[in-house]
């Protein structure tokens, strides 16, 4: 794959007249994005691993962001609230949100058993006004029949 990669760069430049230097330089950066790339996806496949093994769905309470991208929350289990951080971005909340929008949602949470650091933010399903109670040890799944609207959580789940 990273060959096929390289010759298409390879063509690519030749066919734009681009200098070697230039080129060297897309092709370093294409393998180093191919690198980030493998080990992102090593990652979420471990997430999704663990959390396929055992897990709960709570709800989870913004309670600051640091920045734009970070958010720290809190969720309770068993009556115990624990505090984690997730990033977030424009592919979770939509391109034209804020902090302010960002803070005031409650959010599902999906957290291994045995290990609460392993956890996903379901940013795409809503949760309904009207869920008052929240069970002390989460649910097994998420009830009411709510969905998942991104095509990137299907493939995960698959």
């Amino acid at each position: 794959m990273i060959k096929r990669v390289i010759n298409a760069i390879w063509r690519f430049t030749e066919l734009n007249k681009w200098s070697k230097k230039d080129t060297k330089g897309l092709i370093a950066f294409g393998i180093l994005m191919l690198i980030f790339y493998f080990f992102y996806f090593r990652q979420e496949r471990r997430i999704t691993a663990k959390l396929k093994e055992c897990s709960f769905y709570t709800i989870m309470n913004p309670s600051r962001m640091s920045d734009i991208n970070k958010m720290y929350f809190d969720f309770f289990y068993d009556y115990k609230m624990y505090s984690y951080s997730s990033s977030v971005g424009s592919e979770d909340l939509g391109f034209s949100y804020t902090r302010n929008s960002a803070l005031s949602r409650k959010y599902w949470i999906q957290v291994n058993c045995h290990d609460f650091k392993v956890n996903r933010v379901l940013w795409k399903i809503p949760v309904p006004d009207t869920l008052k109670y929240i069970p002390p040890k989460g649910w097994k799944k998420i009830p009411y029949g709510l969905k998942e609207e991104s095509v990137w959580f299907k493939r995960w789940r698959k």
